[in-house]
């Protein structure tokens, strides 16, 4: 808006005559009654509140400061709602268009400014120091009722918000909502609330001092058909439906009890994880019968007989050649050399060690002979895809099952097993799990019985979702 802009010209002009006249900053602080080399007051980081143990519903109340009548909207949201998601949630329900900077200030009572803000990625890629909004959850800033958090957006502007903990609800959380609230979101970039004061009294009639050019350029800022009075519920909900949350229905109850645990120190991460997941197509039938189809020809190879093993426990390579010959293009194009003993021939090694580990194949007095699972799975292709989801994650200990469950997670959800393997880590060392060695090493070793399966099955990421919803 140009009278704004011009009047902030104008005010940042004088600002540098005035530092100019005062000989730099140091004259404006003796000015100012400080002295030249005085600190400049510092701001901490905030303190965060232990996060809750179990996943409550939190009643907030979000309120415009410094605006009578106050404009207000009251949502639904679940406690451990990280910051930034909680900006989405902020930005749908009140009617702005995320189009400025944002920051959140931690109260719990009013606000207090020598608490710095916590950063947004933004500030991070600036060079800013501080304490991530992505890592915080809202029972971490939130804890008691009547506790406050402070959220300014558009720094321009200047619209400060107040949120505030109304209640909690003893029933599990279902979905964010807004609940009520009163008077339309003002206009982006209207000049803040002496702006949009001033739009307010041109809209009623009350700016008879307005140049009548400069009320008429208001009139048109405004979106069309603006009531300030309006508040449509259903518009906001609309809005907040337009965000995208996980559902995670029909998960694995195992992968659910992983996803708590690592929220605690990786919400966010975990979030968009399981957002990856739930965009994931069904597997096909079609899919179904190509991804079993090298394990079923180790069964059928097995079959009534068994298949007698060397001296060493290996297949024989007269086998190993058979089953290598068979076994689906992509795999032998990945290994192009010519197969001999099984130890010097990994996609077959790979192959009878993942039928071991979901328990199709054992090995019994010296021969690899079919277990009663392996003999119902041969009968066809969706009951041997039923034992291998049924079989996944490999492992009897529980680093194991733990390592193979964010296996699961972390390909359906689109990371890379090896560019992304210090994540991997990291959700491995969130799950509770350390180790001497780098998380990554460990995290890799511990979750090799799960990779191995995924790999035979094509290790794609409709597969590994398919796995988690036990589909």
């Amino acid at each position: 808006m140009a009278q704004d802009g011009d009047r902030q010209r104008q005010i940042d002009e004088l600002a540098d005559q005035i530092i100019a006249e005062s000989g730099g900053i140091d004259g404006l602080l003796v000015r100012l009654g400080a002295h030249p080399g005085m600190a400049l007051p510092t701001q901490r980081q905030p303190t965060l509140l232990p996060p809750r143990a179990e996943r409550v519903a939190y009643v907030l109340r979000i309120e415009l400061e410094y605006i009578e009548p106050p404009i207000w909207r009251q949502v639904v949201v679940p406690s451990d709602l990280t910051l930034d998601a909680l900006h989405d949630v902020l930005q749908a329900a009140m009617g702005w268009t995320d189009s400025h900077l944002h920051a959140f200030r931690m109260g719990p009572g009013e606000l207090e400014h020598n608490i710095a803000p916590f950063v947004t990625q933004f500030d991070i890629e600036e060079g800013d120091d501080g304490t991530p909004e992505v890592d915080v959850r809202l029972d971490e800033v939130l804890g008691s009722l009547g506790d406050r958090l402070s959220y300014e957006y558009d720094f321009g502007d200047g619209w400060e918000h107040r949120i505030i903990l109304e209640s909690i609800q003893a029933e599990p959380f279902t979905e964010v909502r807004c609940l009520a609230g009163e008077r339309a979101c003002p206009p982006e970039d209207v000049g803040g609330v002496p702006g949009y004061e001033r739009l307010l009294d041109v809209l009623a009639g009350r700016a008879h001092d307005v140049d009548p050019a400069w009320a008429q350029t208001l009139r048109d800022w405004a979106p069309p058909g603006f009531d300030p009075e309006c508040f449509d519920v259903n518009e906001a909900n609309e809005a907040l439906d337009g965000i995208e949350w996980p559902t995670m229905e029909g998960w694995r109850s195992e992968v659910l009890g992983l996803i708590v645990r690592l929220s605690v120190e990786q919400p966010t991460l975990v979030r968009k994880l399981a957002v990856a997941v739930d965009r994931r197509e069904p597997i096909s039938d079609e899919q179904v019968e190509e991804v079993v189809a090298d394990l079923r020809l180790l069964l059928e190879r097995v079959g009534s007989d068994g298949i007698k093993l060397t001296q060493a426990g290996y297949l024989p390579p007269k086998v190993v050649k058979e089953l290598f010959a068979g076994l689906r293009p992509e795999v032998l194009q990945r290994y192009p050399f010519q197969p001999t003993t099984e130890i010097n021939t990994p996609p077959v090694l790979n192959l009878r060690e993942a039928a071991m580990g979901v328990g199709l194949v054992r090995k019994y007095k010296g021969v690899l002979v079919l277990t009663p699972k392996g003999r119902t799975a041969i009968e066809a292709p969706e009951k041997l895809w039923r034992a291998v989801v049924d079989g996944i994650p490999v492992g009897k200990r529980q680093y194991e099952v733990d390592a193979g469950l964010i296996e699961l997670l972390g390909v359906a959800g689109g990371l890379d097993v090896w560019r992304d393997r210090e994540t991997l880590g990291d959700m491995f060392a969130a799950a509770g799990w350390r180790s001497d060695a780098p998380m990554e090493w460990a995290y890799r070793d511990a979750a090799s019985g799960t990779r191995r399966l995924l790999s035979i099955l094509g290790g794609g990421a409709t597969v590994a979702a398919a796995i988690i919803r036990g589909s």
